[in-house]
């Protein structure tokens, strides 16, 4: 099938969906909306980081890390160990440009518009994509940062539909709405699909904050206790108490970990926020909820803490990406149990009355 055939089917499909049976309608016209300049496409490979090539690029170590250990010195011993982290930023640097060309191709004549109540998108070098998102179907939108998008303060706008949502499929990093812009136009641009407003957070209690700080800290004494064993039984001369180094700076981690957690609720839409390396917002209408819950591991019944899960139909949801309040009261994550559900029956019902 031909590209033109391909958008005339795609044309004829949304005309269909709206009821007209008109069929000398003419396509109605689209609003662009976002247009990926070079510029920004640049900066997109320079800050996509896609871990899932790290498992495959770690297939080489086996063969790179030996063969470099014999160039360094001669003692295999010795060149290993001076080997290993060369090996590593190798790999390192091997996955940032990986993700970055894969970005690149991906996104590259990124455009996206408006037509009719649907988003439109085209995108790729390689191979040509063009679809729709209908907006009648949203159930969550997400505004993802990672650290480096935050240094340069610009984000990513996904869009969740009943079965469907951003990075599904065979191809890397699918139809996010807007691949990377300025913070201030991703949050605009949410803003025209789901008028959430500007919502304050509200961040987890600070005994979270020394929950992170007590679990960084037994991470590094597992680490240091693994690698003292290791010395031990094998005879390597690496310093065991390196990991010990770290934990002056688990009470930063931590703090960092409290500070980009919370939740806020206004009257139409339940919004979350979590993660540090990659910070994810996600905001959803109370209408597209369709369950709400509340859970507890028994490290945060210990604190007094409760997790708030907060789930749509959304593809994501299946696999376990659903909006969820890490880490809040326990009593308060009951009561916001409550009014979510509250408010996702008044919204059904105002819903109803507007037809």
């Amino acid at each position: 099938m031909s590209t033109d055939a391909a958008r005339r089917l795609v044309d004829e499909v949304g005309r269909l969906k709206r009821g007209a049976v008109d069929d000398t309608e003419e396509a109605p016209a689209s609003t662009l909306l976002y247009e990926i300049s070079s510029r920004e496409l640049a900066l997109l490979g320079l800050v996509s980081l896609d871990l899932r090539f790290v498992p495959i690029l770690t297939v080489a170590v086996p063969v790179v890390v030996p063969s470099l250990s014999r160039f360094i010195v001669t003692d295999p011993v010795t060149g290993f160990i001076l080997a290993a982290p060369l090996g590593i930023i190798a790999l390192i640097v091997l996955s940032v440009v990986t993700s970055g060309a894969a970005a690149i191709a991906n996104y590259y004549g990124f455009r996206l518009s408006r037509a009719n109540g649907d988003l439109r998108y085209e995108r790729g070098l390689l191979q040509r994509y063009d679809g729709t998102i209908p907006l009648d179907k949203v159930q969550t939108l997400t505004i993802r940062e990672n650290l480096v998008q935050r240094l340069v303060d610009h984000a990513t706008l996904g869009v969740e539909t009943a079965g469907y949502a951003p990075g599904q499929g065979t191809t890397l990093g699918s139809e996010a709405a807007v691949p990377l812009a300025p913070k201030d136009r991703v949050v605009s641009l949410a803003q025209t699909i789901e008028p959430f407003g500007d919502p304050t957070f509200e961040r987890p209690p600070k005994r979270a904050r020394q929950r992170y700080a007590v679990r960084y800290t037994l991470a590094l004494l597992a680490l240091t206790g693994v690698l003292f064993a290791v010395i031990r039984f094998s005879g390597f001369e690496i310093g065991w108490w390196v990991p010990l180094l770290g934990i002056p700076l688990t009470p930063v981690a931590a703090h960092y970990q409290w500070k980009n957690r919370g939740y806020a609720l206004t009257d139409d839409y339940v919004l979350t926020q979590a993660g540090f390396w990659v910070r994810t917002t996600k905001i959803v209408p109370y209408y597209r909820v369709q369950t709400v819950a509340t859970s507890a591991s028994i490290f945060q019944r210990y604190r007094d803490l409760a997790t708030l899960t907060v789930d749509t139909a959304g593809a994501r949801s299946i696999i376990g990406s659903n909006a969820r309040a890490l880490d809040i009261d326990a009593a308060t994550a009951a009561t916001l149990r409550d009014v979510v559900a509250d408010r996702l029956q008044a919204s059904l019902r105002a819903r109803r009355v507007r037809g």
